[in-house]
């Protein structure tokens, strides 16, 4: 008989002393208790059909139509666009119905036909295009903090549904794109390229607009994780890529509340954190292989994004937002050469990120 997954020697090797040794061997064993499987993974609801796809020449007449000034990038097949609503109302039906079914495959979504709301009228839209197969690859939705804020006050924010802000948290909010309803089609999910892709956007979103500091908006924890796992990511999160000094000024509308079961959580933690990976490793031997952090927060972590609050959004089947917060002041110089290798023009994209290269 077996019980979880073996700890290894080298992992007992860490502890210095007997007395922490046998905290944590504790805390692993009650940490058990969150593998017994769940009968249901999702909340009980309506799931009404997906709608139907337009013709795919249809779109791509669509797509050539754009301005140049919509027009990022291309990288192989991939073509990347940031278009305004009006401009796309082909796409838009397609945007709404392939969020649907990348959120729902993974226990989250509206349950309607078409997730598109309000704010998508308004905000703008990064477009990832497969141009050989004339098939929408991913996308993002975009808020121009400044020029929102400016028209609808900080209500027009769509993460002011889930996150209230106090003050001293407005001006950055003026200098931010706000990031929302990311997805990559199921199709090419199993690709890297895409996602890698459409981070590169969001960077070329803000090559001509130098007001812009900092990106910022909604990632998911998908309530088809158990509480206990949801609950040590974000005492992760909390305690290694955070911003406590900008805690007080974000208040969650519906807060988290952790629950680990009996688990001394400290015990259990105390040296699982001090990489990305590290942790991310801790947490797939911890349930036996089947869950690991969302690869949206890997990603943003990775590009030095910190996550600061955290809510309970109920109107997508009770997935935790993590508030992120990217400072474009931050990011790597090797992020950034990494990103813009295959740009004609590397300079523009160094200026804008203040990188220096002799």
């Amino acid at each position: 008989m077996r019980i979880g997954k073996a700890i290894s020697a080298s992992e007992i090797a860490e502890y210095k002393d007997l007395k922490s040794l046998g905290s944590y061997l504790k805390a692993r064993s009650y940490a058990l208790e969150a593998n017994i499987a769940t009968t249901k993974k999702i909340e009980n609801r309506t799931l009404t059909p997906i709608a139907l796809p337009n013709n795919r020449r249809n779109l791509q007449r669509e797509i050539n139509a754009l301005p140049q000034s919509c027009y990022l990038f291309t990288t192989g097949n991939y073509v990347c666009y940031l278009a305004e609503h009006r401009s796309i109302p082909l796409m838009m039906h397609e945007l709404g119905r392939r969020r649907e079914e990348a959120f729902r495959a993974v226990g989250e979504g509206t349950g309607r036909p078409l997730d598109l709301d309000e704010y998508d009228e308004y905000y703008k839209h990064l477009i990832l295009w497969d141009k050989q197969k004339q098939r929408l690859v991913g996308a993002y939705r975009l808020g121009f903090g400044k020029d929102i804020i400016e028209k609808r006050g900080i209500k027009g924010l769509y993460s002011n549904t889930l996150f209230g802000y106090e003050k001293p948290f407005h001006d950055i909010l003026k200098q931010s794109i706000e990031l929302g309803r990311s997805f990559v089609v199921l199709d090419y999910q199993k690709e890297a390229l895409p996602l890698i892709l459409l981070i590169k956007g969001l960077f070329y979103s803000v090559l001509n607009d130098p007001g812009v500091r900092y990106l910022m908006g909604p990632v998911s924890i998908s309530s088809w994780y158990p509480k206990f796992y949801r609950s040590i990511m974000i005492y992760y999160l909390q305690r290694k890529h955070s911003i406590k000094s900008m805690e007080e000024n974000i208040i969650p509308r519906n807060p988290f509340f952790p629950d680990y079961l009996r688990v001394n959580i400290d015990d259990l933690m105390g040296n699982k954190m001090e990489s990305i990976e590290q942790f991310d490793r801790f947490m797939m031997r911890l349930s036996n292989n089947e869950y690991r952090l969302p690869t949206l927060v890997k990603k943003y972590l990775k590009i030095n994004s910190k996550i600061i609050k955290f809510n309970v959004d109920p109107d997508f089947n009770y997935c935790v937002d993590g508030l992120v917060l990217l400072d474009l002041t931050q990011i790597s110089k090797q992020e950034i050469m990494n990103l813009s290798k295959d740009e004609p023009n590397k300079e523009r994209v160094y200026k804008r990120f203040g990188i220096e290269v002799n």
